[in-house]
């Protein structure tokens, strides 16, 4: 798939407060699922029926697992960008150098360019933005002038392969 791959980064979800947000909701759920579906206690004031509430609890840890195997790849070679945003993209996605103008690294405001972290699209023209955590990323901009920002835990080693494909402008 790669030709001389000179970098490769994946990257995760680690912030512990979304981890910690993530269990605890979860845990409210499962624990108020049990108590009113096996113990037969209802489960808050106005309770939900026994279907809402397990279809709720489902769709909780649901959206648990999907940030669980959530990751962002990033490839570099003499080829071009290769990243895919795993579940949503299935497979990698190449962006030859011959359709990239500009490559370089950059520090970025992710609230403030792109509202946030994950698939983001840009506001006032920042483009489209892959992340997961952070502020520091590769800005591509292609042949017909749309963005995309890619972010890096890997700054500094993402700059020198940039440098050793002679790719920085």
């Amino acid at each position: 798939m790669y030709s001389e791959t000179t970098f490769k980064e994946q990257q995760q979800f680690r912030q512990v407060w979304l981890w910690t947000l993530l269990l605890v909701i979860n845990a409210l759920f499962i624990v108020g699922t049990i108590r009113q579906v096996y113990l037969g206690k209802s489960f808050g004031n106005n309770p939900s029926s026994n279907f809402e509430l397990v279809s709720l609890t489902i769709m909780v840890l649901g959206i648990l697992l999907l940030f669980v195997f959530m990751r962002l790849e990033t490839a570099i070679d003499t080829i071009g960008v290769h990243y895919r945003f795993y579940p949503f993209h299935r497979k990698m996605r190449t962006i030859e150098w011959n359709r990239i103008s500009k490559a370089y690294t950059r520090k970025y405001n992710p609230i403030g360019e792109y509202g946030g972290w994950g698939i983001r699209s840009g506001i006032f023209g920042s483009g489209k933005a892959l992340n997961i955590s952070g502020n520091k990323g590769l800005q591509l901009i292609y042949d017909n002038n749309q963005k995309l920002l890619l972010g890096t835990q890997k700054l500094n080693e993402l700059e020198t392969i940039l440098q050793q494909l002679g790719k920085t402008n």
